[in-house]
């Protein structure tokens, strides 16, 4: 991917959104079509990232993975 990513990007690649929480450690799959659908297809990454937090811990620590299932 050139650039910053976006959802299109990764809906359009078949790849899976994993957040990961630097504080507790938690880590959950994100609905990618689901957030398309709220944010637009073109939002970048780093926007979705910045509107995370953890359901275990609320913390607001938490890391995007692009996850490729082989």
């Amino acid at each position: 991917m050139d650039g910053e990513a976006t959802l299109e990007q990764v809906i359009s690649n078949g790849y899976r959104l994993r957040a990961y929480c630097e504080g507790c450690g938690h880590t959950a799959f994100l609905d990618v079509i689901d957030l398309a659908g709220r944010y637009g297809p073109a939002r970048p990454l780093s926007a979705i990232r910045r509107r995370l937090s953890c359901r275990h811990c609320r913390g607001r620590a938490c890391a995007l993975q692009i996850a490729i299932d082989w």
